[in-house]
């Protein structure tokens, strides 16, 4: 995008816990009502909340992994002509984000971390669980988190033997080496982003929110 462009924009309000909205300065998301090709919106949060230099520092070693992430920096912003401080900036997982990596058109799917029950594994993970990110997608929904749990239901010899036939194995060795090089305190399919080769059936992981 040109520096020196004016955009029409849309800019909401973004959280859900008290913090974003007891405090003064507020996170939000950008939409963008003009035709932007490389994202539709931008995603500005107060950095000093949720580890953001933590997540930052993440970022770029997803980047040296050759791991498909958001984009992030770090931006002094102004609002209505008002300065509104340092914000930490990212893209989001939008309709563009498979497109600028290179891969096959799918949905994109996360996990909603309020919904993991308290006695949770694997193989009793809840259907509810499983989010659809892009809508125009939502009509895979229903095939795509049906396949994504009968994964996750078989038997681990199967899995042992068929793994590379269930996800990317390229793709799976770097996410994993990722959690080990950070030491990530999310597990149990706390906030994953994921989406599935429709040509292959093969689980493609992606690196976020890992603080």
């Amino acid at each position: 995008s040109d520096k020196n462009k004016t955009y029409d924009i849309k800019l909401k309000n973004r959280g859900i816990t008290k913090f974003y909205w007891l405090n003064d300065k507020k996170s939000y998301t950008v939409n963008f009502k003009d035709y932007i090709k490389e994202s539709e919106k931008l995603l500005l949060y107060v950095p000093d909340k949720r580890a953001y230099i933590g997540e930052y520092i993440v970022d770029r070693f997803a980047q040296k992994l050759d791991l498909p992430g958001l984009k992030s920096w770090f931006a002094d912003i102004k609002i209505n002509g008002k300065i509104s401080g340092i914000y930490y900036v990212s893209e989001d997982f939008d309709t563009y984000f498979l497109a600028k990596h290179n891969l096959p058109e799918a949905n994109i799917y996360n996990t909603d971390s309020f919904i993991i029950p308290k006695e949770f594994t694997p193989e009793a993970m809840p259907k509810e669980m499983i989010l659809s990110t892009l809508k125009e997608y939502d009509k895979d929904y229903e095939r795509d988190a049906d396949y994504f749990l009968s994964i996750l239901e078989k038997d681990p010899k199967d899995l042992v033997q068929n793994w590379k036939y269930y996800f990317d194995p390229d793709n799976l060795k770097k996410i994993l080496a990722l959690y080990s090089l950070t030491g990530t305190a999310h597990y149990d399919f706390h906030n994953m982003v994921f989406s599935i080769n429709p040509a292959n059936g093969r689980i493609y992981f992606f690196p976020w929110d890992f603080m």
